[in-house]
């Protein structure tokens, strides 16, 4: 199961990060307490000792333009954008062939959640199913009712395509979460201590993962 360790918006942070053996590195490019630039995200990346070449950069928008995740894209060295907000399919398109990159798409979790991942199906290279409040797109540290998991896992690999599960996920509940085998995860608060990332929350999260997996393959 894939790790993605998102919300760095530190160079501690991404120290942290990058000497985990997290798969991805978020930085959230939306109005956020956790909200970076990408000259930011390029110095830090720069002072760190090389990432790992299986780590890949993930950066989060919300409704921004093509330009402006263009040059996110080109500044901070992105691998993959993750579209947060209510793009179209038309606009993940259009971001693809610009941008020459992965684009991931959020589904918020409700009763229409299904629907759209159909409607994303064919224009996206991954779904990540997420919680949302009234106040903000993500970041909530609240889970959704995970009993509805499988539901968006079979739609995703209905058109080939990794499903990843974020909101609430922490070290105490992951192993709840894993029992329905999502391709990944995501955590930004689940893996901090006074909005920071905390290097002991990443090695047991880690830890309860590897454990789980080795468990799966026996």
């Amino acid at each position: 199961m894939k790790i993605k360790f998102c919300g760095n918006h530190s160079l501690l942070d991404v120290k942290n990060t990058t000497s985990s053996d997290a798969h991805y590195i978020g930085f959230v490019f939306a109005k956020s307490k956790r909200q970076v630039k990408p000259k930011e995200v390029q110095q830090w990346l720069a002072q760190v000792e090389h990432k790992s070449s299986k780590q890949r950069t993930v950066g989060v928008f919300v409704n921004n333009t093509v330009e402006f995740i263009e040059q996110a894209v080109r500044v901070a060295s992105l691998d993959i954008v993750q579209l947060h907000g209510t793009e179209t399919p038309a606009f993940a398109e259009r971001l693809k062939k610009v941008c020459d990159v992965d684009v991931w798409k959020v589904i918020h979790h409700d009763d229409r959640a299904l629907d759209r991942m159909e409607q994303f199906g064919q224009s996206i290279d991954a779904f990540l199913i997420d919680n949302k409040s009234e106040r903000a797109w993500g970041g909530t540290g609240k889970a959704f009712d995970w009993s509805f998991v499988p539901r968006y896992i079979k739609k995703a690999h209905s058109f080939q395509k990794p499903c990843f599960i974020a909101g609430g996920v922490n070290v105490m509940n992951v192993r709840d979460l894993m029992k329905y085998q999502p391709d990944g995860i995501d955590l930004a608060s689940g893996i901090e201590t006074n909005l920071k990332k905390n290097k002991q929350k990443m090695i047991e999260l880690q830890e309860r993962v590897k454990l789980n997996d080795n468990y799966g393959t026996k």
